[in-house]
């Protein structure tokens, strides 16, 4: 009972991650979007080291919106997509970004790689450095699990320990960002990822206690919020398993 509770909760957290410019992928929307992909490469392709940065920020974010009206656009026609999403879809893998449904997930994955360029190519200190970190942590996070975050679809030890990395220097960095919530949220479960996945058991016990004083601290700090009802859930898988 407490899993199926965990699955139905934390699931419900990823869709939609969230508010995008567009509610819904039209024409419009398709040009708006293609048009600043162009603009963008055109200034990667001149600008110097900093231009380059700004445009692998803008055109990361502009795949990630997109993402998130694919996915309601394929939702809303019940695994299919309507015209405008073929039409875009086809004119992004002229362009050079493909996008691949996931069988597992039953959505279109975010494409963080020009995000982690812009985090690179500023030493993660950039304008956008905040808005880009926060986009990185969440789509693998969101991406990673089908229903129970405690089963990532490819967890491995080297890959929790660069979220958990990502997360704690989030929170370092950034602590008054208004979206600080959802990364002690991410990094709290990525701590029992780590209980799971630690290769000795100092490890997993350290990050148990972690992982259970981040989701209770969370649940306490936001009581009315969904995801402390899933934290609740989780601290008592941590204590099943």
């Amino acid at each position: 009972m407490i899993r199926c509770w965990v699955f139905v909760l934390v699931g419900m957290l990823a869709v939609p991650r969230f508010a995008v410019a567009h509610d819904v992928l039209n024409a419009a929307a398709m040009e708006d979007f293609l048009g600043r992909l162009d603009s963008h490469r055109a200034i990667a392709d001149e600008a110097g080291r900093e231009g380059q940065a700004e445009a692998f920020f803008q055109r990361g974010m502009v795949l990630s919106e997109s993402v998130d009206l694919l996915n309601q656009d394929y939702m809303v026609h019940a695994g299919s997509h309507g015209t405008v999403a073929e039409v875009y879809l086809r004119e992004l893998a002229a362009r050079g970004f493909t996008l691949t449904l996931s069988p597992k997930l039953g959505r279109y994955p975010v494409p963080v790689g020009s995000l982690e360029c812009y985090l690179a190519l500023t030493g993660g200190g950039g304008d956008h450095a905040a808005e880009a970190l926060h986009e990185v942590i969440t789509a693998r996070f969101y991406d990673s699990f089908v229903a129970d975050p405690f089963a990532p679809l490819a967890g491995d030890w080297t890959s929790v320990r660069r979220a958990i990395a990502d997360g704690e220097r989030f929170l370092a960095r950034f602590p008054a960002h208004p979206d600080l919530a959802e990364i002690r949220f991410v990094l709290a479960v990525n701590y029992g990822r780590a209980a799971l996945l630690a290769p000795d058991e100092a490890e997993r016990s350290r990050y148990r206690e972690a992982a259970a004083a981040g989701l209770a601290d969370y649940a306490a700090a936001y009581p009315q919020s969904m995801r402390a009802a899933a934290a609740e859930a989780l601290i008592a898988r941590l204590d099943a398993d």
